[in-house]
């Protein structure tokens, strides 16, 4: 039913398991998947960003393929929660701010919580004891504003429309077959060349691992 809400004129219609067509010979069946070269909260392009079709340059790529040749492209995604946003959340912030940033692992993230957490509990206790009404009253100064480049500004820009979206998982791999292992090969390299569209500069790339 969503498909059709966003899709009224979509068909959807079960077809064979095309799996069994594929020989047991694997000298002539390549197979690759892709990954992100940067953190997965830096975008690749989109359909927004092409004055042309970007479909255009894989049926390109696969349009000299013989009766007896196959290729599969496969996309299979998973939505995760929405916390995934916040280590985009906070390389955003030390942009802004000017400072240094490094990804951190999970188990790292959490223990950093923690810390924080316990540390602020004693700040409060803290300042309990010795704050005085006028110094509750004091506000602190505003930080100064960074001057970031072009390059940072449409890096912060593509980054914070990232975040705003529902996050999924995504698994990307491809599969060519045909009775030339070198045709196979070929085929395979021209698909992985039409991927490269998807990048430009403060964007994501591809990572291909054959």
């Amino acid at each position: 039913s969503q498909l059709y809400a966003h899709h009224p004129n979509l068909t959807v219609k079960t077809v064979l398991d095309y799996t069994p067509s594929i020989p047991d010979d694997d000298k002539n069946v390549q197979v690759v998947e892709a990954s992100l070269n940067k953190e997965y909260f830096f975008p690749i392009k989109t359909h927004r960003d092409f004055e042309v079709d970007p479909i255009s340059s894989f049926t390109s790529a696969l349009s000299n393929l013989d009766t007896d040749e196959e290729f599969w492209f496969q996309v299979v995604t998973k939505p995760i929660p929405d916390t995934w946003q916040e280590t985009g959340t906070s390389y955003v912030t030390a942009i802004k701010e000017g400072q240094s940033w490094k990804s951190d692992s999970i188990f790292s993230v959490l223990i950093k919580v923690v810390k924080t957490e316990i540390s602020q509990v004693f700040i409060n206790i803290i300042k309990g004891f010795f704050v005085t009404p006028q110094e509750e009253d004091f506000k602190p100064l505003p930080k100064q504003v960074v001057k970031l480049t072009s390059n940072q500004e449409n890096e912060v820009n593509i980054i914070e429309n990232k975040i705003s979206r529902v996050g999924y998982l995504v698994n990307i791999r491809a599969v060519s077959f045909s009775p030339d292992p070198i045709k196979s090969q070929s085929t395979l390299r021209s698909f992985i060349a039409s991927l490269k569209q998807y990048t430009s500069v403060s964007y994501n790339s591809f990572n291909v691992k054959v």
